[in-house]
């Protein structure tokens, strides 16, 4: 595929707008689609306007990050292609220093004027008019909420952290307080001298909990024995007030009673809060024909080098390795990208190559085929990392899981 081709990126933050740098300098005519008004993925906070029952439904949140969100890793780790942080900030920047930098990034690489915002993508198809080459599309047509457009490639670099992981919810559909998730969490004033239950203790839990510690008047964090196994237990209260204290998972509600596996039972519970993590958006999962999430619900699965469809190459999806150092990943992805499209990176032999996805099982695809052998083990022929998860989180305030797309 030569450099004067098409190429559509869905999503405008940070992996979209590193890879349209890239393409853009290797000569690809390229185009954004940003469902925002605004660039900046999850570094560009989203107000709300009310507190959110997840049971109500969460369409129209955009974003998990909230006014006291920083990184957890210094800016060189995040570092942006040949464009460094100015001297002046500091070694852990706040939300809006780095969408700043972003902003700023756009402009110095000219491409505000190939990002379209407000369309929301929604559908992509094999071009009905540019036929077939060897069985496969010449082009692909997708659909926005405002129009349709032709292209040679797609890549999509979407933010996994736009769409809540839940957990089975029939257990706790009986609970009468509000039943929230950590994507719409905007600040701990909400839960002043209340109760607070949140489930999980991952990032945006162990964040959470202690920000929330600061105006509730009593909060437990909850989790499944072995959550968080390698962190050292902590057994007494602790957080703003001392009134913050873990517990084992929850299995049931009654009313605003919380009912535990051990058996205790948290009583007048006001907000239970589930920090259970993310997923990408079922839209973009079933727009790549073949792909399904990984085995944690975490990425979707199977990609070649966790980047490459692998009947159809010229599709792509960046961000999809959780270990990582996101920017840095997102410029070697998009390099990688680039190459293949100019054909100076041919994709390996189709009929022996075994793929990685973290899906439990091993698959191969050949001759334009998808094959998957039941194993439950991983074969890994690209830069897949140990399951891990990568937060942005604040120093020394409260903070949130928060994905770098």
């Amino acid at each position: 595929m030569s450099a004067n081709k098409e190429v559509a990126i869905i999503g405008a933050g940070p992996a979209g707008l590193i890879t349209g740098s890239i393409l853009k300098k290797a000569g690809f005519t390229i185009t954004l689609f940003e469902q925002r008004n605004c660039l900046g993925g999850s570094w560009a906070i989203q107000p709300l306007s009310e507190l959110i029952d997840i049971r109500d439904g969460l369409s129209g949140i955009y974003c998990p990050t909230y006014p006291t969100l920083r990184c957890n890793v210094p800016r060189q780790t995040m570092a942006l292609p040949d464009f460094p942080y100015p001297d002046d900030y500091p070694c852990y920047p706040r939300h809006d220093e780095v969408l700043s930098q972003l902003q700023r990034f756009a402009e110095h690489n000219g491409l505000l004027p190939h990002i379209r915002f407000n369309h929301r993508f929604l559908t992509l198809e094999a071009s009905p008019k540019s036929g077939l080459t060897n069985g496969n599309p010449k082009r692909w047509q997708i659909q926005t909420s405002q129009n349709s457009a032709e292209f040679d490639a797609v890549v999509f670099c979407n933010s996994r952290y736009y769409y809540p992981k839940l957990p089975d919810l029939e257990p706790l559909l009986s609970f009468t307080g509000r039943l929230e998730h950590s994507f719409s969490y905007r600040g701990p004033a909400a839960y002043r001298n209340q109760r607070i239950a949140l489930v999980g203790t991952g990032p945006s839990g162990e964040d959470l909990s202690r920000e929330i510690s600061h105006c509730a008047s009593r909060v437990f964090l909850c989790a499944h024995s072995g959550s968080r196994e390698l962190h050292k237990p902590i057994w007494k209260p602790y957080g703003a007030n001392q009134n913050l204290t873990r517990h084992r998972d929850v299995i049931a509600c009654n009313g605003r009673t919380v009912i535990l596996e051990n058996g205790e039972k948290l009583q007048d519970i006001d907000v239970l809060i589930l920090c259970t993590g993310y997923q990408p958006d079922p839209v973009f999962r079933q727009a790549l024909p073949g792909i399904e999430l990984s085995g944690d619900k975490s990425c979707m699965a199977p990609l070649y080098l966790n980047l490459f469809h692998p009947v159809h190459p010229e599709l792509s999806a960046t961000g999809m390795t959780l270990a990582s150092a996101p920017f840095i990943l997102y410029h070697c992805q998009a390099e990688v990208i680039a190459g293949y499209l100019k054909g100076k990176n041919p994709i390996a032999n189709r009929t022996t190559t075994t793929i990685c996805g973290r899906t439990g099982r091993a698959s191969k695809f050949r001759a334009g085929e998808l094959f998957c052998s039941q194993k439950n083990q991983y074969e890994t022929a690209g830069p897949a990392g140990k399951h891990g998860e990568y937060s942005v989180t604040g120093k020394g305030n409260g903070r949130s899981t928060c994905d770098q797309q």
